[in-house]
C-alpha cells in the first residue's frame, strides 16, 4: 500500500515556516493521474487543469491547516501489524492517537490520508452549492468522484507499507499483462513511487558524501507502458526521467521497435 497524498513537510528558509515542497504536491497529482488513466484504459480520465489545482489546492490546505483527524494506533493494527507490536512494546495505549507519539520512526502515521482530502473537497463542494456557485461545484463533484474510484482500489488508501528487497537491479516484467493498455501506468506508477524512495537514500548517501550506486530499472516489452496516450502530454515523461537521471538512477526500456518509446 502507498499513502497517495503523503507529503514531507520541509523549512522554508524564507520564512521560517514548515511547508509541503511543490515537489512532493506535483508527484501526487501525477500518480493520480496516472493511476486514473490506468483504469480507464485509454480514455481521457485524468486529472483536467481545473481538478489537478483544485488537487493541489486540497493538499497544500490539508496540510497547513493541520486539522484532519488523527488516527489511533489501534487502526494499523492488521494493515501494519509490526509497527503496531513495536509500539505496544514501547507503552503506548491502543487508543492512543499518533500525533502523541514521540518517536520519529513513525512520522508516516501522523500524515493524513486520501479519505482526509476527499472530505475536504466535499466539504468545499457544499460551500460552493450553497452559493449558487454552479461550475465550481460540478468541477469538485467530478475531481471527487475520481478520487473516490482510487480510494476504492485500497492500495493507495492507506499509511504506506513497501516490502522490497534492496537489489542490484530492480526488473520490471510487463510482457505477460493483458491488455497493457490497461495496467502500463498502473506499473509506471509504482516505478515513480520506488524511484521516490530510491532519490532520498541516494540524497542521503550525497549529504554524507558517500559514493552514490547506479540503479537500473529495466522494463522489458516497454510498449506496454508507453501506449497510453498520457504520455504523450508535455512533461509527463520527461520530467520523470530527467529527475532519476539527475540521482543516478536509469530507466532502460526494451522493445521491439524505437517508435514505440515515445
Amino acid at each position: 500500500s502507498y499513502n497517495i497524498v503523503d507529503c514531507d513537510k520541509r523549512l522554508n528558509p524564507e520564512n521560517k515556516r514548515y511547508e509541503i515542497s511543490q515537489e512532493d504536491i506535483d508527484f501526487s497529482a501525477t500518480l493520480v493521474s496516472m493511476i486514473l488513466s490506468a483504469n480507464k484504459s485509454g480514455e481521457n480520465e485524468a486529472l483536467n487543469s481545473s481538478e489537478m489545482e483544485e488537487y493541489k489546492s486540497a493538499l497544500r490546505n490539508t496540510y497547513s491547516k493541520d486539522t484532519f483527524d488523527r488516527l489511533p494506533i489501534s487502526s494499523i493494527r492488521d494493515t501494519h501489524a509490526t509497527e503496531y507490536r513495536e509500539l505496544r512494546v514501547l507503552g503506548y495505549p491502543e487508543h492512543t492517537p499518533f500525533d502523541e507519539i514521540k518517536e520519529e520512526k513513525y512520522e508516516k502515521f501522523k500524515k493524513p490520508l486520501l479519505h482526509n482530502i476527499i472530505n475536504y473537497l466535499k466539504q468545499k463542494e457544499s460551500e460552493y452549492r450553497t452559493n449558487n456557485k454552479v461550475k465550481e461545484s460540478e468541477m469538485i463533484a467530478s475531481l471527487t468522484f475520481k478520487l473516490e474510484t482510487i480510494f476504492k482500489m485500497t492500495i493507495f488508501s492507506n499509511f504506506s507499507k513497501l516490502d522490497f528487497q534492496e537489489k542490484k537491479i530492480i526488473y520490471f516484467e510487463t510482457d505477460s499483462i493483458v491488455g497493457g493498455n490497461d495496467y502500463g501506468y498502473l506499473i509506471f506508477a509504482m516505478q515513480s513511487i520506488l524511484a521516490k524512495i530510491s532519490k532520498k537514500k541516494q540524497d542521503a548517501k550525497r549529504i554524507n558524501k558517500q559514493d552514490r550506486p547506479l540503479i537500473f530499472f529495466w522494463y522489458e516489452e516497454a510498449r506496454n507502458i508507453f501506449s497510453n496516450n498520457l504520455f504523450k502530454e508535455e512533461g509527463v515523461f520527461d520530467r520523470s526521467i530527467n529527475e532519476w537521471r539527475s540521482y543516478d538512477m536509469l530507466f532502460i526500456p526494451i522493445t521491439q521497435e524505437a517508435q514505440h518509446i515515445p
